[in-house]
């Protein structure tokens, strides 16, 4: 250790350890095996630190501890705790800090909308159901002595149960009530004897959660010492409708009584006006679809009959008829989708900034192209060039330059609908006035080399998976009957002077080459594992040496 540094763990950490005690450790344990364990965990639960302190010690030819096994734990905790600072950090640098970010960006076709992509039906659609195989036993039922866990899960994925409890005296009763999901915590007489006598066995009954249609968990929470009550949907409902606003879709297999409940509940006019649609299964649906037709039927002729007169005197005062009606409807209609854009003159602006960027890409990609154009006759007779690689440069010769005449057509477009006759460039007044809010990462991650590193990091991990889903989303879009569009786009309420001067990532790539050059597909599979050989082996027997406490 040296003699500047007061802790031993400054010392080990340095080496790639992490002592089991601040001060005068015996034992210390590396990082590779606690990151080892973090992620075996994550994809078999089932492993406990008993069986990987046991593991190691087979592995180590040493008599097992039981005191290792606390001790492993301890560390671990430590362990975690530094990754959890370590995401608060990157968190913050990469502006990710907001309480809600998760939930807003988990699922990125579900929550991202595109600048000229056309509004949807639903904003989001999901679903919510509950799970009771996650049971929880009663620590006064169970045999020995109760440890308090102190531990508090730091996601956003958690609905508290104080949060839930507010919603357990909002439920008005209806008509006819599901006989084991009850409008409120005392009313248990209706369930069977075998359910009533199973509830007080268990401290956590279950978890109920929602989901977005491609499986990513959005918020849960514990069903306490009973089944679905009503409380623990609308807790859920709460939550989805403050994060994502407008036309949510929810599904839930008895949407239909939930319906009566929310619209009788504190939530029934804020979901009204967000325009919730709570959705059920398809057979259930068939079975209501005759009753509800005939329910609107009966509502519409009530509503004719009703306030039929009250509009005649109305359009005979007014000089009003029903074509006047349904003009007045088109153009408040109108109005309201109005309100939803940002000004004209604005947005058009944006565009041709973010077209000027696309010019100047264009260029280069022409530049380039067209230098292996002009060296192609001598490629073939020094290089060899064949077949798929002459047809290759010849069509991204000829995609650059269509690509560049049409961007420079829709340039030349959006100049004479905003008046521009000098053409904005980097150094002008208009370019630097539009970019003049520019920001770019916080300086702290150049000046902070270990903080770059991981930023860098985990950048390149989120690139070679985000590589494999756009390479299968190109291989879909050769597909017959593919009707979408494979391009880079901007996401809506996302400032595009944060992406100025940022080049698109590899991945990217493939969309645009899939779109402008059908040739030269790369047909490599990257999910295929190569046998490991020579050096390979070396280091992963190495790395299996290391795994030591």
């Amino acid at each position: 250790m040296d003699s500047g540094e007061t802790y031993p763990n400054l010392a080990l950490a340095k080496h790639g350890y992490l002592a089991t005690a601040p001060r005068n450790p015996s034992i210390a344990i590396g990082f590779q095996v606690l990151e080892a364990y973090r992620q075996l965990h994550r994809v078999c639960p089932k492993l406990s630190i008993y069986g990987q302190v046991k593991a190691l010690c087979h592995l180590h030819k040493q008599p097992f501890r039981r005191t290792l096994v606390e001790e492993f734990s301890m560390t671990f905790d430590v362990y975690l705790e530094i990754l959890h600072c370590i995401d608060q950090r990157v968190n913050r640098a990469l502006r990710r800090d907001a309480p809600d970010w998760r939930l807003r960006n988990i699922c990125p076709p579900c929550m991202y909308t595109l600048t000229g992509e056309p509004e949807l039906p639903l904003s989001l659609l999901c679903e919510m159901d509950g799970n009771s195989s996650l049971k929880l036993v009663d620590s006064a039922i169970r045999a020995g002595v109760p440890r308090t866990d102190e531990h508090t899960f730091r996601s956003d994925i958690w609905i508290t149960p104080e949060e839930v409890d507010r919603f357990k005296d909002e439920v008005a009763s209806s008509d006819k009530a599901a006989p084991v999901d009850h409008d409120s915590d005392s009313n248990t007489d209706a369930a069977p004897e075998e359910r009533k006598r199973m509830f007080p066995l268990f401290a956590v009954a279950g978890i109920f959660s929602s989901y977005c249609k491609h499986g990513h968990p959005l918020v849960t929470c514990d069903m306490i010492r009973s089944g679905e009550l009503r409380k623990y949907p609308l807790a859920i409902v709460n939550r989805l409708m403050d994060t994502f606003g407008k036309k949510i879709g929810l599904a839930y297999d008895m949407g239909c009584d939930l319906q009566k409940t929310l619209m009788s509940s504190s939530l029934g006019a804020r979901a009204r006006e967000l325009e919730l649609r709570l959705l059920v299964p398809a057979f259930h649906g068939h079975a209501h679809n005759r009753k509800l037709i005939f329910d609107n039927y009966k509502q519409a002729l009530t509503i004719i009959h009703q306030d039929g007169s009250d509009l005649e005197v109305l359009s005979m005062t007014l000089g009003t008829t029903a074509k006047d009606y349904e003009q007045d409807i088109i153009h408040e209609r109108k109005y309201l989708q109005a309100l939803k854009s940002e000004p004209a003159e604005m947005s058009l602006q944006l565009d041709y900034l973010e077209l000027l960027q696309d010019l100047d890409d264009a260029r280069h990609h022409v530049s380039a192209a067209s230098a292996a154009f002009q060296s192609l006759n001598h490629d073939i007779r020094h290089k060899g060039l064949k077949g798929a690689a002459i047809t290759a440069i010849k069509n991204r010769y000829r995609n650059s330059w269509n690509k560049l005449e049409r961007t420079e057509g829709r340039v030349q477009i959006l100049e004479d609908q905003l008046g521009i006759e000098d053409r904005w460039f980097p150094g002008s007044k208009d370019y630097d006035g539009a970019f003049e809010e520019l920001t770019m990462l916080s300086a702290n991650i150049i000046s902070n080399p270990l903080l770059a590193w991981e930023l860098s990091s985990r950048w390149m991990e989120r690139d070679r998976i985000n590589m494999v889903l756009a390479r299968r989303l190109a291989q879909l879009s050769s597909m017959p009957g593919f009707t979408g569009v494979m391009m880079v786009g901007q996401r809506e309420g996302r400032n595009p002077q944060l992406a100025v001067g940022i080049p698109y990532p590899s991945w990217a790539a493939v969309a645009t080459t899939n779109a402008d050059d059908d040739s030269g597909k790369d047909d490599t599979d990257d999910n295929v594992i190569e046998p490991l050989s020579g050096e390979q082996e070396g280091d992963f027997v190495e790395y299996l040496d290391r795994l030591a406490v």
